[in-house]
């Protein structure tokens, strides 16, 4: 009986590499997905999953009626619907390598059921583990399909690629005068205000200048920051270690001007936010270790919604508040007018694949 209410309560993990869930998923992939792994890459993997289920119950159930319509207004609604549903820690099984762009037939209308057949219900067609899938469809014509994309896609309120950078040039001018208070060396140090601006700032340059996720920015390590290259004139940082990390490395690129912000932020600024009072000791364990996270809060603990500290920055500077989400969205859009190599370029940058060669 003990042992029915511990499987009741137990989280199915999904196995990342056969995206099925496991009610014991190291066991699954110590002896079926990954048997020519080490003990510890496959317990990092548990881990992962682990953080994914827990992101999932606490932030992942509620999707953005906005989001959704600008899904269905872009070029190619079905790759960014499965985009939106990883980032909620949900899978697409069976997808093609190949997505259909613009094809209205996507959504057809529903054949009348054959008189005298039975439809099953969708519990009795679905196997434990499997997505369901919706089966109410919405009925449109070629013509009302085309027009409604047509109209989301030219929607005024959609941003455009300068709303979406307009907090970094609004808050351009407080930064440099904050960094070159830094530089003064008679001067006291900063006040919160001035250090969560500075750390908002930099936040808002990798998610929107550099079109990352905000995992991205909460994942950022000390040591990925001392071990950064250099490439002409950018320097770039590599991240290996976010929610994305089983797919590929990301790689922010920062210019000189930027780097030197950086640069002051990790010498003058997050030394005065380590300084808080409630870091936990797991954190104080980690900066010991020197593998502490690059961005850190005004508690000094290592931040957890780099989205949320975008909004207060655009905010602050009464400028549009856009998502990570929806600056990615609109620069794919943009990049629709490329060539098919910087279309290419610019599709490889954004979804982390392109990484600097030494």
């Amino acid at each position: 009986m003990a042992e029915e209410k511990k499987a009741a309560r137990r989280h199915y993990l999904l196995c990342p590499v056969c995206l099925k869930t496991q009610d014991s998923l190291s066991c699954h992939l110590r002896r079926v997905c990954m048997k020519d792994k080490t003990g510890p890459q496959i317990l990092e993997v548990v881990e992962k999953a682990k953080n994914d289920v827990c992101d999932l119950l606490k932030n992942g159930r509620a999707f953005s009626y906005k989001v959704l319509k600008q899904i269905v207004s872009s070029p190619n609604p079905l790759e960014g619907l499965i985009e939106e549903l990883k980032y909620h820690h949900l899978f697409v099984t069976g997808a093609p390598s190949s997505l259909p762009i613009d094809d209205p037939t996507l959504v057809t209308e529903r054949p009348a059921d054959a008189p005298g057949e039975a439809e099953p219900s969708d519990v009795e067609s679905c196997s434990s583990g499997e997505l369901f899938q919706c089966r109410q469809e919405r009925t449109y014509s070629k013509d009302k399909i085309v027009q409604k994309r047509h109209d989301l896609l030219f929607d005024k309120s959609q941003p455009t690629p300068r709303e979406c950078l307009a907090v970094l040039h609004e808050a351009e001018g407080d930064i440099v005068k904050i960094m070159n208070q830094l530089d003064d060396t008679s001067s006291s140090s900063l006040s919160m205000t001035q250090c969560l601006t500075v750390l908002y700032y930099l936040e808002a340059i990798v998610i929107l200048g550099n079109c990352q996720r905000p995992c991205v920015v909460q994942s950022m390590r000390v040591s990925e920051w001392l071990d950064r290259k250099q490439a002409e004139e950018w320097t770039i940082v590599s991240v290996k270690d976010h929610k994305t990390a089983g797919h590929f490395m990301v790689s922010i690129a920062l210019s000189k001007k930027e780097e030197g912000w950086f640069e002051k932020y990790y010498n003058k600024v997050r030394p005065q936010l380590l300084a808080g009072e409630r870091k936990r000791k797991r954190d104080e364990q980690d900066e010991k270790d020197g593998d502490a996270f690059f961005f850190v809060s005004s508690s000094g603990r290592p931040i957890n919604n780099a989205d949320g500290d975008l909004i207060k920055l655009q905010k602050k500077y009464n400028v549009p508040q856009v998502s990570s989400q929806v600056v990615r969205r609109v620069f794919e859009t943009a990049a629709n007018r490329m060539d098919d190599s910087q279309k290419k370029a610019m599709s490889d940058y954004m979804n982390g694949s392109w990484i600097m060669e030494k």
